[in-house]
Formats: C-alpha cells, structure tokens, sequence
C-alpha cells in the first residue's frame, strides 16, 4: 500500500512538472512570436511619385492588377490585340511588355 501511495504522489509531481514545462514553453513561444513580428515588420515604402505611363496610340485599358509588387496594365490596342504592361510598384520603372497574337 505505501509502495502504492508513493507512485501516485510520484506520478502527480511528474504532471506537474510536465504541465510547467508546457506552460513556460506556450508563454516563449508566444512571446517570441511578438518579437518576430515587430522586428520583421517592414519599414514605410517610399512611393515613386507620379508618373506618366505612355500608351499606344489608339489604345484601351481594360483591366489592372497589382502583384508581387508588380502592376499588371491590360491593354487592347487599336487593332484589337491585347497587350500586358508590367510596372515596379517601387520605381514605376516599366519591367516590361507581352503582346498575344493568334499561332501560326
């Protein structure tokens, strides 16, 4: 019976012990997670300012969209055929152009 007695009190001091190690490493993790954002937080972009982006002569804008820091210009020129304008957001610095005609 005393044999008994000391495993259960063993056993609960173990739980304890296990239940204090989860708590504190709950708490670090959390804690550090903080950290990591703050320090990783990215810093205010400087804007490129305006720019003026030069169209064909003729042509539409039928959709833009913003990506990976890029815009995306979609055109349709004045015969019809569509065209991509790839921008920096940073810079405005046009990275360049995807004109689409049918397959041979």
């Amino acid at each position: 019976m005393r044999a008994l007695k000391a495993l259960v009190i063993f056993l609960g001091i173990l739980i304890l012990i296990g239940a204090g190690i989860v708590g504190i490493t709950i708490y670090k993790r959390a804690s550090g997670k903080i950290e990591v954002a703050l320090e990783s937080a990215p810093a205010a972009k400087q804007t490129f300012g305006n720019r003026t982006v030069a169209l064909p002569q003729g042509a539409h804008l039928d959709d833009v969209a913003a990506a990976d820091g890029r815009l995306i210009l979609r055109l349709r020129l004045a015969d019809g055929t569509p065209r991509l304008l790839i921008l920096d957001l940073e810079t405005g610095a046009e990275l360049g152009r995807l004109d689409f005609a049918p397959a041979p």
